[in-house]
């Protein structure tokens, strides 16, 4: 078997190239149909200079005391002092940021332990736009920004949804989350 497989009929061993998830024909449809529409959209030469990309993440909140800091005179016989390490959870926290190609145009924390629901999105919306107002003021007169974001559901939720339309919000539309199988 090892020399007929090789030799005779040509075969070889090949490790498969890891992908994350195996797509079904109508995920890969939604996918090329948002992926021709933003294709279209940069079609305009401007288009990209129109787009705020909004986006969380969590950040590490460390400030390290430096070893030197940390020094403390003890008698030659004692032991070395002991210092507790901070906890894992206390040193992160969770921000909003949106930019465009100029750099940062509004950025928030979130306060720990609040999930980001629709409703607090909408308020982060409200001072994305003053933001906006403040800082771009030719995407915000001619109301030409288009809002980049991903699908996390406080972004899709209903009451988002319908908040951007009433504020005449555009959207770049981003491809959908594919389920885990």
């Amino acid at each position: 078997m090892h020399t007929i497989l090789p030799q005779d009929l040509d075969l070889k061993k090949k490790v498969p190239k890891f992908v994350p998830r195996m797509l079904t024909a109508d995920q890969k449809c939604i996918q090329m149909d948002i992926c021709c529409e933003n294709l279209q959209n940069a079609q305009d030469p401007l288009f990209l200079w129109t787009v705020v990309t909004g986006d969380e993440s969590w950040f590490s909140i460390l400030e390290p005391e430096q070893k030197q800091q940390s020094l403390q005179w003890v008698h030659k016989t004692d032991r070395r002092p002991k210092k507790a390490l901070r906890s894992h959870q206390a040193k992160k926290t969770m921000m909003e940021v949106f930019f465009d190609d100029q750099g940062v145009i509004h950025l928030e924390f979130i306060p720990p332990k609040m999930t980001v629901t629709a409703k607090v999105y909408c308020g982060i919306l409200a001072r994305l736009r003053e933001a906006i107002r403040r800082k771009c003021l030719v995407l915000w007169r001619e109301n030409s920004f288009h809002l980049l974001h991903d699908n996390a559901p406080g972004h899709k939720a209903a009451a988002t949804v319908t908040r951007m339309m009433e504020t005449d919000m555009k959207v770049v539309n981003h491809p959908p989350p594919i389920p885990l199988t």
